[in-house]
């Protein structure tokens, strides 16, 4: 989580200051670390950083911040059209089929994680609310709910797990649920 509050907060207001605010400048920038990035990822194997090593580095994650700041240049300049039927049911299929089939000897990042990046982009893109079922599924209270509080969890979860094996709890799939 500290490498991607590092790249929100600190690398990303640098980017957009370097580039003066232009637009333009700040698109190709962000095009060009999304490309290196998700070539390093996809290329590499594991010759550079174990597979730890690799879920934390940053050069390997740059990519699915990038493909969220052109998702957003994209949509904000309406470059792409408002709806696409299909295209909120394919995100979240995207979105959702990896967890079912992605298990611990995917790398990831790598080849796997461009699935639910790309599905995310075009929830992003096409689930706006009023647009699609899929959008108004995401956007129930229950559903709302779990986005409040999912990023708090996601921000604490690895201290409490870190802390826990330090003291030499096993983590059972119960520990885990709870």
């Amino acid at each position: 989580s500290l490498s991607i509050e590092e790249q929100f907060y600190i690398v990303l207001p640098m980017l957009i200051l370097l580039t003066r605010r232009n637009r333009a400048v700040f698109a190709w920038l962000l095009g060009m670390l999304f490309v290196v990035s998700l070539g390093l990822t996809l290329f590499s194997g594991d010759l550079i950083y174990d597979r730890e090593q690799r879920f934390f580095a940053s050069s390997f994650r740059v990519w699915e911040l990038a493909a969220g700041g052109l998702i957003f240049l994209v949509t904000y300049h309406r470059l792409i059209p408002a709806k696409l039927p299909l295209a909120p049911l394919v995100g979240l299929a995207l979105v959702i089929l990896p967890v079912g089939v992605l298990d611990a000897s995917y790398l990831y990042p790598g080849w796997a994680t461009v699935l639910p990046v790309l599905g995310t982009v075009i929830l992003i893109a096409f689930a706006a609310p009023g647009h699609s079922w899929v959008a108004k599924a995401l956007a129930v209270r229950p559903m709302a709910y779990i986005g409040r509080f999912s990023y708090g969890t996601y921000l604490w979860h690895r201290p409490v797990i870190v802390g826990a094996l330090y003291y030499g709890v096993t983590l059972t799939d119960e520990i885990r649920a709870v």
